[in-house]
């Protein structure tokens, strides 16, 4: 019997594993658990361990306290350092056999450090990436620490193997378990949709069978102010874009205090334009949301990750996301003015983009949890 902790701290990473504790689950030899900690636990980020813990309620739950609030550069230092002493902990007591850690963020390397410090194979999902931020320099780390790696693409996986240096031969470029999602989706139609945004977060009710886009906009803790300015014109520029307006709030990165800030002060001006302001929503009703979208505008890597797999457009603003692989649906933006963003939406708004593979076929997750089995340590 092996056990296997699968750490999550945000939605977006559970997004990208969802499909791979599906797979893992029923296979007889393996005991899961499930480590929840940071934004995830957190109610103003959406509270998505509850959902987690209602989509697998016998995986048992570990729940750990390392969210460091705030908007300064050393809170990510600070919950790093936090969350190596409360992982290490959960470790001593479960003493896994492997560890499974997602993608970049920077609460994710405690996990890398934890299970590394106490000889513990560690499995990294998402390496070999490149985006404009830290995010970077987590992600490099986490391959150094890591023994097994699963990237989402072919040059993802290329990289990994020129940083090991080693010849290691445990990398799978099985891609990203979220288009998993994105391809099973049940298209339950508009009024569904309509139904589930306007039980959800603040703001206008919306008629999501009439057009609208989707706003997601983090900071850039690399240039916190460059990142604040670039959500003040984005938002102004989206005032003037006659549709209504789905806005997902921020996440907890240093700087993102300020751009809720921006979001709450923006509620009232979008007058005319309905818009909802959402803290999360199932992966799969995310999916829905985005196939109907006439575009997709901020600097999440969801503009160019599941965009991509609907063909939905995508207007990317800023440098956030400079470096990572994208497909003919996503237009850049780096200047930073209103005219640009305006512009940029108005070029993309509505158009229509043959759906890419590049980040994966949809049958991820199984790939990936099918090789995990076979992983003797």
């Amino acid at each position: 019997m092996k056990t296997i902790i699968i750490a999550i701290t945000n939605r977006s990473s559970y997004n990208k594993v969802k499909t791979v504790i599906e797979h893992l689950l029923p296979k007889d030899d393996i005991q899961l658990y499930i480590m929840l900690g940071g934004s995830v636990l957190l109610y103003k980020y959406g509270s998505v361990g509850n959902l987690i813990s209602e989509d697998f309620p016998s995986v048992p739950i570990l729940n750990i306290s390392l969210a460091v609030e705030g908007d300064s550069l050393d809170k990510m230092s600070k919950t790093v350092g936090l969350g190596v002493i409360e992982i290490s902990t959960i470790f001593s007591t479960v003493r896994p056999d492997f560890v499974v850690t997602v993608a970049d963020r920077f609460e994710t390397l405690a996990t890398a450090i934890a299970a590394s410090y106490t000889n513990i194979p560690l499995i990294h999902l998402q390496g070999g990436e490149t985006t404009g931020s830290i995010d970077d320099k987590v992600r490099n780390a986490i391959t150094q620490l890591a023994d097994y790696h699963f990237t989402a693409t072919e040059l993802s996986a290329y990289r990994v193997g020129l940083m090991k240096m080693n010849g290691c031969t445990r990398i799978y470029p099985w891609g990203c378990p979220s288009m998993d999602l994105l391809k099973r989706k049940c298209d339950r139609g508009t009024n569904y949709l309509s139904r589930i945004i306007n039980e959800t977060g603040t703001g206008e009710e919306l008629k999501l069978w009439q057009p609208y886009m989707i706003i997601m906009f983090h900071s850039d803790t690399n240039d916190i102010d460059g990142s604040l300015s670039y959500c003040e014109h984005l938002l102004t520029a989206a005032n003037e874009v006659g549709v209504q307006k789905v806005i997902f709030w921020n996440n907890i990165d240093s700087g993102g205090e300020f751009i809720s800030k921006l979001f709450r002060i923006t509620v009232s001006d979008f007058w005319g334009n309905p818009a909802r302001y959402i803290r999360q929503v199932s992966p799969e009703d995310f999916g829905l949301l985005l196939s109907h979208a006439s575009c997709i505008v901020g600097n999440s890597s969801s503009g160019i990750r599941e965009a991509s797999f609907m063909g939905t457009p995508s207007l990317n603003v800023g440098c956030r996301q400079d470096g990572r692989e994208r497909a003919s649906n996503v237009l850049t933006v780096r200047e930073n003015s209103k005219r640009a963003i305006l512009t940029g939406i108005e070029i993309q708004l509505g158009k229509k983009f043959k759906p890419s593979k590049l980040y994966g076929n949809g049958k991820a997750g199984e790939r990936i949890a099918n090789t995990i089995s076979t992983f003797t340590g």
